[in-house]
């Protein structure tokens, strides 16, 4: 459970940042390459971190989906998901609702990257964007 919680937290708040980024809208998520793969590569940070704690990055499929795969499969994909309507319903409009809860996440994930080591440049600017989003 602890290892599936802090794959979730890095997770949800990359792709929360880089929405963000793109004023909390997925479809303009979708037409940005560069956010998107800053997100990727904010993602693949924050696993690193998970695994060098000492946790498996978990569920196997975001494993495969962003260590296993070339970058610009992934960036993709993303941008075919965010340009969906299910791409707004399943990420953007939890994005836009949840800011303040966002932030306090990326406040944890902050920790646990300072704890691994392990450097984050993507994800500091993605976490930048959470807490200039969460407090406008």
């Amino acid at each position: 459970m602890d290892a599936w919680l802090k794959t979730h937290a890095i997770f949800v708040t990359a792709v929360s940042g880089a929405l963000y980024l793109a004023g909390g809208d997925s479809r303009r998520l979708a037409g940005d390459g560069r956010t998107l793969a800053l997100m990727v590569t904010g993602v693949r940070e924050g696993f690193a971190a998970v695994r060098a704690l000492g946790f498996p990055v978990t569920p196997f499929p975001l494993t495969v989906l962003f260590t296993r795969l070339p970058q610009a499969f992934v960036i993709r994909y993303w941008r075919r998901f965010f340009a969906a309507e299910a791409g707004d319903v399943v990420m953007g409009r939890h994005a836009r609702a949840a800011a303040g809860e966002m932030r306090v996440l990326a406040a944890d994930c902050r920790v646990m990257l300072a704890q691994s080591g392990m450097r984050a440049p993507a994800l500091a600017r993605l976490y930048q964007a959470i807490d200039a989003y969460a407090g406008r």
